[in-house]
């Protein structure tokens, strides 16, 4: 892809010749003229890594209260962190926390008893599966 655009471009190739011939669209085309014109180089820009939002002592302070505490909400965690001069998103908060292992989940509510229940016979109660056995 690289040296098809630098050597239709040496030879005095617009870039729309180039796309067609590389196959590649203008944008492409005129982002890797420019790059080799302003880098001297053939070779990609490597595509570094953005910095990490929570560095080594933020990580372990994250770990921290989830051990503490493993029912913590994000909620609370985000609270701690900002107390600890820690400003990061919901979301990093989220990504870090399954990147390491730990696992979220939505607690599960009990169905409330109505006024329907009260007559129920007793073989209808049988149908029910209470949460202290199997079936």
């Amino acid at each position: 892809e690289y040296w098809g655009v630098y050597y239709s471009n040496k030879a005095g190739h617009g870039t729309s010749v180039i796309s067609v011939y590389v196959g590649k669209n203008r944008d492409r085309v005129k982002s890797i003229i420019k790059n080799i014109r302003t880098h001297n180089s053939l070779l990609p820009l490597s595509g570094g890594r953005k910095p990490k939002k929570l560095d080594e002592r933020a990580e372990r302070h994250v770990e921290r209260l989830i051990r503490e505490d493993p029912f913590i909400t994000y909620k609370s965690l985000l609270f701690y962190l900002e107390k600890a001069s820690i400003k990061v998103l919901r979301v990093t908060i989220i990504a870090y926390v399954q990147s390491v292992g730990f696992g979220s989940y939505c607690a599960a509510h009990k169905p409330y008893l109505t006024d329907r229940h009260v007559n129920w016979t007793e073989n209808q109660w049988r149908g029910i599966v209470w949460t202290d056995e199997s079936r």
